[in-house]
């Protein structure tokens, strides 16, 4: 299969193109790591291999429209 047919029928079943939807993935990861309370917004974005906090910041808010910080204070335990 080719590249191109192979992003189209992604996003056909996935909704988002596969760099997205890998995306969603890392930021729902960080999401529930956040969740634990045990790492930093810095070390969540590190951990799910997105060194750029300012992109997962970026990320985050796309996903879940909410900043990682706030994410973290509103699912405190």
């Amino acid at each position: 299969i080719c590249e191109s047919s192979y992003r189209l029928k992604f996003k056909k079943i996935k909704g988002m193109s596969p760099i997205d939807y890998k995306n969603f993935l890392r930021v729902k990861k960080g999401a529930e790591l956040l969740h634990s309370n045990k790492y930093t917004v810095t070390e969540v974005a590190e951990l799910v291999n997105i060194p750029d906090i300012c992109y997962f910041n970026k990320l985050f808010k796309k996903y879940y429209k909410t900043s990682p910080s706030m994410y973290q204070k509103e699912n405190h335990i």
